[in-house]
């Protein structure tokens, strides 16, 4: 079960950004903290914050998770704290930053695999001051990061393999200092003020990248280095590059590999493939391309960029939490959306001709935004329409259960165009909770699908599962469409 919650950050970070990497973390830059995602859901435990800065959650609490002093679910929301910037939840740990730069932790701390930081290995049922002046926290999956207004970062948990970066092998119950003059952190990899790039942990030559061998301190692996792109880079002169190995350059150190030039931003999934904008608003594509997920009519390999499309604002690409039904979506900057990938009951948004689509095809026009698990899709219109299209329950997908209620649309239809859902939105937050079924092959796993949309006035609506009682609902009726749930909550 903790395994696959940890597989759940991932994939809210994916729903929400549009990006993929392990952990539960997050890219954050500043000197003070920031205020966060107004809804972060899981579809299991979910946490909202008010425009007063207040803190409630309800859903699943087997591990005190929600922070209310039990471990009770909660089929309401009820009040955990005030004065919050963000809340940062993965599996059965949720932390929370306040205003003032304090951060707080509660939920599991079992000294093996969770970590919150205060000192002990005692599970906490309610917030406890990890430290004080933070600006970000990123968690992954065993140990967390944190950086404060100096910049310095700080890391604790465990630490076998080097992970901290702190100079030792020993887990750390309590944050200690790596570095300073950090902007930003992802997993194993930091970027400094000064735009170098930096390695911890412990990689050998046939894992992963090969980076190092071994970086129980942090190690400079380049400079020039602007920002995380993906599993790729930017540099400060816009080139998108990778970091080649030090086993393969010959010189015995790592190298850069530019990829192309003039770009703006950059995605990759997890089987490899990349998808950037130029300054020009291009969209090009590199990668095997085994499933035609490139976008250029072919499932031919791509070691080069291809061209895409002209006139792009912004691309999202990914693929399900069980790594089928990949899919890709652009939004162009006059609003026209186009899908293409492996279509699921119509998630592409549109009545699709073949299987793969390997070419974009126009699915809507007025698009500002589209949130997707590659099963069901929706997508927010510049006029703060809501629209979703895909799977709704209708039929059973092989090894889940029939899954009800997805699209908010009154029904359990699948739909194959977006159809309208409501008005006045201005976000929209969708998680999936994966749970083991009983090992048939109709229920290996139990998915459960929960969407929440925040309309301009700061209410709340909710749709989808709900036999469980998790949707906030206060009742287990499933959702067909949008039930309010509460007022007043932080419209960003």
């Amino acid at each position: 079960m903790n395994g696959i919650r940890n597989k759940l950050c991932l994939l809210l970070a994916a729903l929400l950004l549009g990006l993929v990497f392990t952990g539960c973390a997050r890219e954050d830059k500043g000197s003070a903290p920031k205020l966060g995602a107004s809804v972060v859901t899981d579809g299991s435990s979910t946490f909202v914050i008010k425009a007063d800065n207040s803190l409630w959650a309800f859903g699943r609490n087997g591990s005190g998770q929600l922070g209310d002093g039990t471990l009770n679910d909660r089929t309401s929301p009820v009040h955990i704290l005030d004065s919050v910037a963000e809340a940062v939840p993965c599996g059965d740990m949720t932390y929370a930053l306040k205003t003032d730069g304090a951060l707080y932790a509660w939920g599991r701390n079992d000294g093996a695999a969770h970590f919150l930081g205060d000192g002990t290995t005692e599970n906490r049922l309610s917030p406890v001051r990890i430290m004080e002046d933070v600006v970000s926290v990123h968690p992954f999956s065993s140990y967390t990061f944190a950086i404060n207004a100096k910049g310095e970062l700080w890391g604790w948990g465990y630490n076998a393999n080097g992970e901290l970066g702190d100079g030792s092998v020993t887990d750390r119950l309590s944050p200690v200092r790596i570095t300073d003059g950090v902007r930003s952190v992802r997993e194993r990899l930091i970027i400094k003020n000064d735009d170098s790039l930096w390695y911890i942990g412990t990689y050998s030559p046939d894992q992963e990248s090969g980076l190092v061998d071994r970086a129980p301190k942090p190690v400079k692996l380049a400079e020039g280095v602007a920002s995380f792109a993906g599993d790729y880079f930017l540099t400060t002169e816009n080139y998108l590059v990778r970091i080649e190995p030090a086993a393969s350059t010959g010189t015995g150190a790592p190298a850069f590999s530019r990829l192309a030039d003039n770009v703006r931003t950059a995605i990759s999934i997890p089987t490899g493939e990349c998808f950037f904008i130029k300054n020009d608003d291009s969209l090009w594509a590199f990668g095997d391309n085994t499933n035609g997920i490139i976008g250029d009519g072919s499932f031919t390999a791509r070691p080069e960029p291809v061209h895409i499309m002209d006139g792009v604002a912004s691309v999202i690409a990914d693929q399900r939490w069980d790594y089928s039904c990949q899919y890709v979506f652009a939004i162009k900057k006059n609003g026209e959306l186009y899908s293409w990938g492996e279509d699921c009951c119509g998630s592409l948004g549109r009545v699709t001709t073949e299987w793969p689509e390997t070419l974009p095809v126009l699915a809507a026009t007025g698009a500002a935004e589209v949130v997707t698990d590659g099963w069901s899709t929706f997508l927010l219109k510049k006029d703060g329409t809501l629209h979703a299209s895909g799977y709704n329950g209708d039929g059973l997908l092989i090894g889940h259960p029939t899954e009800r209620a997805r699209l908010g649309d009154g029904s359990t239809e699948n739909r194959h165009e977006f159809v309208k859902i409501m008005e006045s939105v201005v976000a929209v937050y969708h998680g999936l909770a994966i749970e083991p079924g009983d090992g048939n092959i109709n229920d290996t796993f139990l998915d459960y699908s929960r969407t929440f949309a925040l309309t301009a006035d700061g209410s709340l609506f909710a749709w989808g599962s709900n036999a469980d009682g998790l949707l906030g609902t206060g009742d287990t009726e499933t959702a067909l469409s949008p039930v309010k749930l509460m007022d007043g909550v932080r419209v960003k």
